[in-house]
């Protein structure tokens, strides 16, 4: 019987964390493709629910083990791309889900055009190969052109998140330039997340940047669990 997984990019940024936990505490099996080893050391040290490893190649059977397979590599490569799911095709391992989280990042140069669209074109073709199993693409990062060229192609099913305004962004005491950790996207079809959508400035603002990051790891998960 394969295992059912959800595949997560930028599973060691900040955003990524979060949903990752959500996603484990959940019961789901993830197959996670971050930065470096090093970045993923205190990730597990510091969450008991995480069961991971990071041995290549990735296989089924290490998912009676552990809730987690770490992948690291490039996510604008190409072929790190598509040798991880040509591998998980191989060995019994189903990817229902993929959630694009590795532009969201403090202080780090996103991932561009390039590798938003190479991660697009892997995805389609594993689609195309699997349409029963693979249900959607969650998109959370910059280059919604790409993304929407993509959606439209046969019926690829793409899941779009809006964009929140960031309290520090907007905050003219505290101004920051450039990526920070609030660049954050809200699933516009769950009903408690509809708060966040409008602008909220500073000290002013009702609801905590870490409270909204804790309340979209539960809205994503109730998302998939619902298709």
């Amino acid at each position: 019987m394969a295992v059912k997984v959800c595949l997560i990019t930028g599973a060691t940024g900040f955003v990524g964390q979060y949903i990752l936990n959500e996603l484990v505490a959940s019961g789901r099996k993830v197959l996670a493709l971050g930065d470096s080893e090093e970045a993923f050391a205190p990730l597990a040290e510091n969450n008991r629910l995480i069961k991971a490893t990071s041995a290549l190649p990735i296989s089924a059977a290490a998912f009676k083990e552990h809730n987690v397979q770490f992948c690291f590599g490039d996510v604008a490569d190409i072929s790190f791309l598509a040798s991880i799911f040509n591998t998980a095709s191989k060995a019994g391992i189903e990817i229902e889900f993929v959630l694009h989280l590795a532009a969201v990042k403090k202080a780090r140069r996103p991932v561009m055009g390039d590798g938003t669209a190479n991660l697009l074109e892997v995805c389609r073709a594993y689609w195309q190969s699997n349409p029963e199993t693979f249900k959607g693409f969650f998109y959370a990062a910059g280059e919604g052109d790409v993304v929407r060229k993509f959606s439209a192609k046969d019926g690829f099913p793409v899941k779009f998140y809006q964009l929140r305004h960031s309290f520090a962004e907007n905050n003219a005491q505290a101004p920051v330039k450039g990526e920070n950790l609030y660049r954050l996207f809200t699933p516009v079809d769950i009903p408690f997340m509809k708060k966040y959508q409008e602008r909220s400035v500073g000290k002013t603002a009702a609801v905590s940047d870490n409270q909204y990051i804790k309340e979209l790891s539960q809205a994503v998960s109730r998302l998939l669990n619902s298709i």
